[in-house]
Order: structure tokens, then C-alpha cells, then sequence
């Protein structure tokens, strides 16, 4: 699935087009959601990009060993719900305990990320299918490796997050949209052999308006939008509360509360029984 990034105020307001209900009214089961995730044990990569020239080589740091706590943190990072333009949605800061450190090569050998004051909470929107496990910790250093920096500072990392029925409904709107599409087009193949076919130009006319009318109906499909949010079974990591994230994130910074987001790049989940 491509992974599309977005500003972080679709991204609180749970990173998916289906976001129904009251505006800035959290989950009311936030809370006991976050209780249940005790020790998920998570891998992390980091795909850090060159934002001037995106075709060039990127910043791959590998292998964060990561366990989601349900306990506060002792130290913490400001994070972007919590602490941001709609703490509301927040439910609050739980540890994210960091068992390894991620790594990279270099021409000196193997060197790793160090990280502190950890944490993670989850925003939810009420009444919406989807929300957002945001991450949040302080780089020690600076890091560099391809002319592509990783500074030092706070670093947060995002990743959607579905209910069980959340992800079930849109994956059925998915469904529905692509055999809209596919109907369109097959019909938009029939209207054109029929104006190939007849010599009447009034019937020509009519062929060529269905045709246009079919392409018209596949290209108001969102599909590229389905493609973005809506993650297949292996792209989904499953949490205790019939809760399922998708593996795929993406890496940014930003002052908080209001101040300019920069996206620094992609990021990956992988749980143990994956690595």
C-alpha cells in the first residue's frame, strides 16, 4: 500500500477520510484502550529522506526495538496530542520503552540512535473508524548519512490505528469502489466497440456520450485514496482491544502547539513473529 503523508491536523483528527461524528470529542474508550496495551513489543525503521531531491539515496535506520507500557512515562517529550492543538483528543502519555537501539552502517561499521524521555499516546476522534499512535522521543545527536540528516531534538513517528469495525467498513467501501470502477471501465470498452461498430453517425454520438459517461464514473472513484488509507490484512499489526494498526507511518517534527510540521520521512512497524 503507498503510503501517502499528511499535515498533522488530519492526522489527530485520526489520518483517514472517515471521521464522522462530534467535532474534537475523544473516544469515550480511549482510555481503556490504551490500559490494554501492556507489553506489544514492536520493531521500528526509520526511512529518512532527502527533502530536496527525493530520488536520491535515503537514511535507513534500522531495527529500534520498541515495548508499548500502559504505565505514565517518568520522563517525557511534549507530544502532539497531548500537549498540542487538540489535547482533547489525546489519551494521555503511556511509556514507550526502548529496548534496543536503532542502528545504521557506515563506512566506520555499525552505529546506533540513542533515544530518551520516550513515550506514546493514542488520539481518537469519537465516532471515528480510525485514530493515531503517535510516538514521541528526543534524539541525542545529530545523525547524518548520505548528505541526509536526522537532527537532534524531538522526533515524533505516527501511525494509523482501526477498530475492528472501523477497518471492516472501509475495507468494504474499498471493495465497492474498485467494482464500481471496473464496471466503468468494462462499459466504457462496450459504448467504444459499438461506435467502431455502427456507420450511424446519431448512434456514433450516443456511444461516444456513454463512453465518456463511464470514464467519468471511474475516474469519481477515490481509489488512490483506498490505496493510501486503507491497509490489506498483512499491512496491519493486530492490539489487544480488537485494535489493528497499520505497519506503515511516517517520521516528522514540529514545535508544538501550532508551530510548522516537517516530515522527515517514512516509517515501518514490524511485530516480533515478522522480523
Amino acid at each position: 500500500m503507498k503510503f501517502l503523508s499528511l499535515v498533522f491536523l488530519n492526522t489527530v483528527a485520526v489520518s483517514t477520510a472517515f471521521i464522522f461524528g462530534e467535532p474534537m470529542v475523544r473516544n469515550p474508550q480511549l482510555t481503556e484502550l490504551m490500559e490494554l496495551q501492556k507489553t506489544q513489543q514492536l520493531t521500528l525503521h526509520l526511512d529518512i529522506e532527502n527533502r530536496k531531491d527525493a530520488s536520491s539515496p535515503h537514511f535507513a535506520i534500522q531495527n529500534f526495538g520498541l515495548a508499548l507500557h500502559n504505565q505514565a512515562p517518568k520522563e517525557h517529550v511534549k507530544m502532539p496530542g497531548a500537549h498540542g492543538a487538540y489535547p482533547k483528543l489525546s489519551g494521555g502519555l503511556c511509556e514507550l520503552c526502548i529496548q534496543k537501539p536503532g542502528q545504521f552502517i557506515t563506512t566506520s561499521g555499525t552505529q546506533h540512535v540513542q533515544v530518551d524521555k520516550s513515550c506514546w499516546e493514542l488520539c481518537w476522534k469519537k465516532d471515528a473508524q480510525a485514530g493515531s499512535l503517535i510516538m514521541g522521543f528526543d534524539i541525542a545527536e545529530d545523525y547524518e548519512r548520505n548528505g541526509i540528516q536526522i537532527p537532534r531534538g524531538t522526533v515524533y513517528v505516527n501511525f494509523p490505528v482501526w477498530s475492528k469495525e472501523g477497518l471492516q467498513v472501509a475495507r468494504d467501501a474499498k471493495t465497492r469502489a474498485i467494482q464500481r470502477a471496473k464496471e466503468a471501465l468494462e462499459e466504457r470498452d462496450d459504448e467504444l466497440a459499438k461506435y467502431q461498430a455502427t456507420s450511424n453517425p446519431l448512434m456514433k454520438v450516443w456511444h461516444y456520450r456513454n463512453a465518456y459517461a463511464a470514464v467519468e464514473i471511474y475516474t469519481l472513484q477515490p481509489l488512490k485514496h483506498y490505496d493510501d488509507w486503507v491497509p490489506e490484512e498483512d499491512e496491519v499489526i493486530p492490539l489487544p482491544g480488537d485494535l489493528f494498526l497499520n505497519k506503515n507511518g511516517f517520521v516528522w517534527t514540529k514545535e508544538l502547539p501550532r508551530g510548522k510540521e516537517a516530515t522527515l520521512g517514512t516509517a515501518k512497524l514490524v511485530p516480533p513473529a515478522d522480523k
